[in-house]
């Protein structure tokens, strides 16, 4: 979808593929940038499941509302030959008022494999993220040079995290951080900052190889 609304409910998104330069196996998404309308984006009760591509594996999204309830996003993979983000999720918040929220939605079972893989469950750059009543687990980075965040990973957003699970996340790479969360500021300039709350982080693993 280019320059629009998109709505999904009750619907399955599986099996779909986008190639090793591609975005969004399952569904991709984009705004105009940097004036025009950025659009939005709701799922409501529907499996995005076994997709891929090279980044975003099973959802990229550059739209600056977007809104998961009550969904599950599985088994997707990212598998770009550089820098792939987000086995699951992927979203790109470019203006700083940028809005993610995920409820009561499981994300597991999604993976990266290439050069620089961050965030193997969900990757979110820019904007603010707000995580409620759900379940990151067993996601998996492999990264060749660098691995980062086996759940969820944080570049230049704000974030909360609430009344949540992430576990059973890991990360294998020859520079690995992060096995169920990692948060990248862009130094002085943007700074990305999180609030955990009532949430359980347990059994996530950092292997360096």
């Amino acid at each position: 979808l280019y320059h629009g609304d998109l709505s999904i409910s009750h619907s399955t998104i599986s099996g779909n593929l986008a190639n090793s330069v591609g975005g969004g196996g399952g569904i991709y998404a984009t705004g105009v940038y940097p004036n025009g309308p950025a659009g939005t984006v709701t799922i409501i009760d529907s499996t995005i499941s076994n997709n891929a591509g090279g980044y975003g594996g099973g959802i990229t999204l550059a739209i600056d509302a977007v809104t998961i309830t009550d969904s599950r996003i599985t088994g997707n993979q990212s598998n770009g030959a550089a820098n792939p983000r987000g086995g699951g999720v992927l979203v790109q918040n470019v203006h700083n008022s940028a809005t993610f929220r995920v409820e009561r939605t499981l994300v597991s079972g999604n993976a990266i494999s290439g050069d620089q893989g961050f965030g193997g469950g969900i990757c979110v750059v820019g904007g603010t993220f707000e995580l409620y009543d759900s379940a990151v687990v067993n996601n998996t980075v492999i990264g060749s040079t660098k691995a980062r965040a086996g759940g969820v990973m944080l570049e230049n957003a704000t974030a909360t995290i609430g009344n949540s699970t992430l576990s059973g996340n890991s990360i294998n790479g020859p520079t690995s951080g992060g096995g169920a969360i990692m948060l990248d500021g862009d130094d002085d300039v943007v700074t990305a900052s999180l609030d955990l709350r009532n949430s359980t982080v347990s059994g996530n693993a950092s292997n360096n190889t």
